[in-house]
């Protein structure tokens, strides 16, 4: 289907945008090529360059096997990274900042630990946001309440028995994350904001597949890392001059769209205060 919608000059994205993130790759990728091995970063677009194969490019029979990646492949996974992380990490940010104008204990928490921190660093940098343990647990319950997927399948890829449950080959499995993140027996209120629910020792306690924010396992989102690091870059910088208060334009509970993703329905209005004016 997918061959023959191409054929046919059919997308279901906007040209646009895709033709400019695929120029932009495609800059990169010659950039890349014209430098020498030590100036080549071992990044994710790096290892998929390791990976091409250049017989891919061409039209390869479906019953051959094929190893490596494609020079079309390569684009496509590139631009999907840059788009995927795009949303789903705007959209936390902004659920992350109505949690803190909704909960202002928790907000003061994050501000005393920024400020400690920088008084200590000087400005906030990589290694200073890793020193923001209570930013990063304000994070994750804004991850548990909102999951960026609220459910996630995966193909078995053979017979296999769970708890005398047998799952043939080729089936879909479902994981429903938003209802294991807001199951009672594993999250006591599970509707209330409480980032203490991530201390080392809860964690610990916890079963380790009972919080699925970027999936699990060989398959979870190989933005994972990147993610976190913009959402609490973004929020120490914001937070650093300002506090986020409610108004009367905020939705109270804030609604979600049924997408399967942590798109907000409508607008979230919050207010923010210069942190100076109250000091």
């Amino acid at each position: 289907a997918g061959r023959i919608l191409e054929r046919l000059g059919v997308t279901l994205f906007p040209r646009e945008p895709i033709r400019f993130f695929g120029e932009a790759v495609e800059n990169v990728i010659n950039m890349r090529g014209s430098n020498n091995e030590e100036a080549k970063p071992a990044d994710f677009l790096q290892l998929m360059l390791k990976s091409h194969n250049e017989d891919l490019d061409k039209e390869v029979p479906s019953n051959i096997i094929k190893h490596g990646v494609s020079k079309k492949e390569i684009k496509a996974n590139a631009v999907l990274f840059w788009a995927a992380g795009y949303d789903t990490t705007a959209n936390t940010i902004s659920l992350t900042a109505y949690n803190l104008a909704l909960n202002q204990e928790a907000q003061d928490k994050v501000i005393q630990e920024l400020d400690s921190v920088i008084e200590k660093r000087g400005r906030i940098d990589y290694e200073a946001v890793q020193e923001m343990p209570y930013l990063e647990m304000c994070i994750n319950e804004t991850l548990r309440l909102f999951p960026a997927a609220q459910r996630i399948d995966r193909v078995c890829k053979e017979d296999t028995e769970v708890k005398g449950l047998h799952i043939p080959a080729g089936i879909v499995v479902n994981v429903p994350v938003w209802a294991i993140h807001h199951d009672a027996d594993i999250w006591p209120e599970p509707e209330t904001f409480k980032p203490e629910r991530f201390t080392k020792e809860e964690k610990e306690s916890r079963d380790a597949y009972a919080f699925l924010p970027f999936g699990s396992g060989p398959r979870n989102c190989v933005g994972m890392r990147l993610a976190m690091l913009e959402l609490k870059f973004v929020l120490a910088k914001a937070l650093e001059k300002f506090r986020f208060v409610t108004c009367d334009k905020t939705v109270i509970p804030v609604r979600i769209k049924n997408t399967l993703a942590n798109q907000i329905d409508g607008e979230l209005w919050l207010k923010v205060e210069s942190r100076a004016s109250v000091i």
